[in-house]
């Protein structure tokens, strides 16, 4: 589970995404959310690279609605992994967007 707060920044992930990145919250300090994913490496099951805004933590931070995807990964280790991601947004009681919730998990073989 990774955490971006409302300004596009990677605020924390929790243990299980450090297993999967190889590397700990601790070590990889406050990101944006674009040095994340450039770091991550998101592609398309075609292999072709996503833009940030056609992932699903892009679309549920631009367009303010929850996001699914099937999609190639490689971690900080080079490892590439088909990752199923789901990302939503977090809103407060004024409606306001105060970030971005994202959950990925390796896809089933």
């Amino acid at each position: 589970m990774f955490l971006i707060d409302a300004e596009g920044t990677l605020v924390y992930c929790n243990e299980a995404a450090e297993l999967m990145l190889g590397r700990p919250f601790s070590e990889m300090g406050s990101l944006t959310a674009n040095e994340f994913g450039t770091m991550l490496q998101l592609k398309g099951l075609d292999g072709e690279p996503l833009r940030r805004r056609d992932t699903p933590p892009g679309r549920a931070f631009i367009q303010r609605q929850p996001a699914h995807k099937t999609l190639l990964v490689t971690l900080l280790d080079g490892a590439n992994r088909e990752v199923e991601c789901t990302a939503y947004p977090l809103f407060g009681r004024d409606q306001e967007m105060h970030g971005v919730l994202s959950v990925f998990w390796e896809a089933a073989p």
